[in-house]
């Protein structure tokens, strides 16, 4: 069995925004600069060996959601610079819903006469089917806060190993 949890504060400006000192690239850019959020992960995993060459294995994986801010784009009606995009919240204001995964795995290993070992997978991804934001829209407008991509659903993979 294996625990990890992390723990990590993200304090940094813009990308693309800022130069390396925190000089705005453009004046736009000077409305909430910096990102300043705590992330946490947290993973457990296991596997036991059961009678009769059965094994099986699970991971359970958590992971807080992203930062995201609301923007807002203001066309101008000029001809260089028809369209400004401006962060209308700091970054991390709000967050993609934290991620729940369990994955689980049974093994089947047989033995064969010539000293090979074939061993048979069934593997479950995503086995409490959550189905959490992955991609919303972050512009303003009608549009706004619309979910645009979700985790997989539930997947079960089969597999073969062979070893000689």
């Amino acid at each position: 069995m294996l625990v990890s949890y992390l723990r990590t504060k993200r304090d940094f400006w813009q990308a693309g925004s800022y130069t390396g000192e925190g000089i705005p690239e453009d004046p736009n850019a000077a409305q909430f600069p910096k990102l300043q959020v705590w992330d946490s992960m947290f993973k457990i995993s296991g596997s036991y060996l059961l009678p009769y060459g059965f094994k099986v294995a699970g991971i359970y994986d958590y992971q807080t959601g992203e930062p995201r801010a609301r923007d807002v784009r203001f066309t101008s009606g000029l001809k260089q610079l028809t369209a400004v995009v401006v962060r209308a919240e700091p970054l991390g204001a709000q967050r993609y819903p934290a991620v729940h995964l369990l994955t689980w795995r049974v093994e089947k290993s047989l033995k064969l006469r010539h000293g090979g070992t074939v061993g048979l997978q069934a593997d479950v991804y995503n086995v409490l089917n959550v189905n959490n934001a992955t991609s919303i829209v972050s512009r303003s407008g009608s549009t706004y806060n619309r979910i645009t991509a979700i985790v997989p659903p539930r997947i079960v993979g089969l597999g073969m190993t062979y070893s000689f």
